[in-house]
């Protein structure tokens, strides 16, 4: 087996593992409204991004943040989606530098924080996200 076909099983693997976590983990009551404030915030983002218009409010920064450090405790008082808690903490030190890179007018790194912050998000979103969302 040569060394791609490895990474890709891996990754499948994982994936699988990912899953399988989910399923032990009860959403019940996760607020909804929550995660979708933050779609809203980042889309907001996304179009100062690619306005490069500097109006963006430091609210919307801190919103994000408030509702990330929200998840990674919810997951954290779940106990058993370690992956999870690690993807919001990934995500507010994104938040952060996406703030501070807009702050500073300096969109091109701003693009690259939030590319990483829509990852992180995706990739919780692939193993804890509910169907109907």
């Amino acid at each position: 087996m040569n060394q791609h076909h490895t990474q890709l099983t891996f990754v499948a693997i994982a994936s699988l593992v990912g899953a399988l976590a989910c399923a032990d983990v009860d959403l019940a009551d996760f607020e909804d409204d929550r995660m979708e404030a933050m779609d809203e915030t980042t889309k907001a983002i996304d179009a100062v991004i690619a306005g490069r218009d500097p109006t963006i409010a430091p609210y919307d920064i801190d919103a994000l943040l408030l509702d990330l450090k929200w998840t990674e405790q919810y997951f954290a008082n779940k106990g058993n989606a370690p992956d999870a808690v690690q993807h919001a903490q990934t995500a507010q030190k994104s938040a952060a530098a996406l703030g501070d890179a807009l702050t500073q007018k300096d969109y091109d790194a701003a693009f690259l924080e939030f590319r990483a912050l829509k990852r992180s998000c995706r990739n919780c979103h692939d193993v804890y996200k509910p169907p109907s969302l």
